[in-house]
């Protein structure tokens, strides 16, 4: 059976904005897992490896019964390609029709712009951190928000540093994966 696929790239969708987070409660999709592992394509340049494994633990650490767990043999991966022009990064969520189960996550960076995986970007360069920070929220089914100040504010900035999470992004994601009592 074919899986379902959404896209998440600079486009809105339909949620239900509850304070500064969304998610689509009407779709309910989620992991089934409390640990959900990742893999860094072979097209991820090495220097680019630590931003990435920063914003994943980023949202482990967001006191949800959830965690981001690198594993090289996973199927969940992050990849950099071609995309059209207008396009930082783009986050595919794979489901199978009539299920809420997240099967498999793909989230591609755009090799035609220019990324900065440490320190302060350049005033032509994406915060590689913030952009991946962004993607993970994806992955976790938040959408976008439109709080500028918030990771998953539907927009990324040339040169901007976005690398920590919104007390409503955690409480977002604490809402999705409660924590243990």
């Amino acid at each position: 059976m074919a899986s379902k696929l959404i896209t998440w790239g600079f486009l809105l969708f339909a949620t239900f904005p509850l304070r500064g987070y969304a998610f689509n409660w009407e779709e309910r999709l989620a992991w089934d897992t409390s640990q959900v592992s990742y893999a860094l394509d072979s097209s991820i340049p090495r220097p680019w490896r630590p931003a990435i494994h920063r914003a994943a633990r980023c949202w482990s650490q967001s006191g949800a019964r959830f965690a981001f767990i690198y594993d090289s043999t996973s199927t969940n991966l992050l990849c950099l390609k071609s995309l059209s022009s207008g396009l930082v990064s783009i986050t595919e969520v794979h489901h199978q029709p009539g299920e809420t189960v997240i099967r498999r996550c793909l989230t591609l960076f755009n090799k035609g712009k220019g990324f900065s995986p440490q320190g302060r970007p350049a005033t032509h360069e994406y915060d590689l951190e913030t952009v991946a920070l962004h993607e993970f929220g994806h992955w976790l089914k938040l959408g976008h928000v439109a709080n500028p100040d918030c990771v998953m504010y539907d927009s990324l900035y040339l040169d901007r540093m976005k690398r920590g999470l919104s007390f409503d992004e955690r409480e977002g994601i604490r809402t999705i994966y409660p924590p243990r009592p």
